[in-house]
């Protein structure tokens, strides 16, 4: 899958989502990781990410911040009825599971 110089958003800073986003980053996307959770551990994920460009917002997913992309990646832990699954679908963002995306790097 070819995401050199497209935006992805990756709901879900988990391991996985972690891993997604780095994946990502290195293909060449413009990444965006949005996560609920605002803890002491998604902050030091958050930190590790930032410093290798890639962009993190914590404590929720503001408005619109997927309805751009050119594609979405959930975390598992993501529920489809998230708002901000249902405004990229609104918007007719693909979205893909992270071993979806995984799969297509090994």
């Amino acid at each position: 899958m070819d995401v050199s110089g497209k935006r992805i958003v990756v709901v879900g800073l988990g391991r996985s989502g972690e891993a997604a986003a780095r994946l990502a980053h290195r293909a060449g996307a413009e990444v965006t990781v949005t996560e609920q959770r605002e803890d002491g551990e998604m902050q030091s994920r958050a930190v590790a990410l930032r410093r290798e460009g890639v962009a993190v917002e914590l404590g929720g997913h503001g408005p619109g911040v997927a309805a751009d992309a050119a594609l979405v990646i959930a975390s598992p832990g993501v529920p489809a009825g998230a708002e901000v699954l249902l405004a990229a679908r609104r918007a007719g963002v693909r979205i893909i599971g992270e071993l979806e995306f995984a799969s297509g790097y090994t």
